[in-house]
């Protein structure tokens, strides 16, 4: 079994097949349950990677706190996780 927090979305139609693929592939995708912890690293996570917002941190913030893999469609996020030291997959 492998686990991920995913950042591919069921509300695009472009991503729709590919969520598909990762339930195909035994990915069990984790929604995390760790807002308490969630909420205050993800600024600081934007803040280390230079970013303005803290939106799109929530993601490798979340993968870091469930010690998963974030599954992301998007290179900038896989390479930012990267260089958190999070491991990332970049789905296509």
């Amino acid at each position: 079994m492998h686990f991920g927090v995913c950042q591919v979305g069921s509300h695009r139609p472009d991503q729709r097949g590919q969520r598909s693929a990762l339930v195909r592939e035994n990915v069990t995708i984790l929604y995390p349950h760790c807002r308490a912890a969630l909420y205050p690293r993800a600024p600081d996570i934007a803040r280390s990677l230079g970013w303005a917002r803290a939106y799109d941190a929530l993601y490798p913030a979340a993968a870091e706190i469930e010690d998963a893999e974030l599954l992301t469609v998007g290179r900038g996020m896989s390479e930012a996780a990267a260089r958190l030291g999070i491991p990332a997959t970049l789905v296509r």
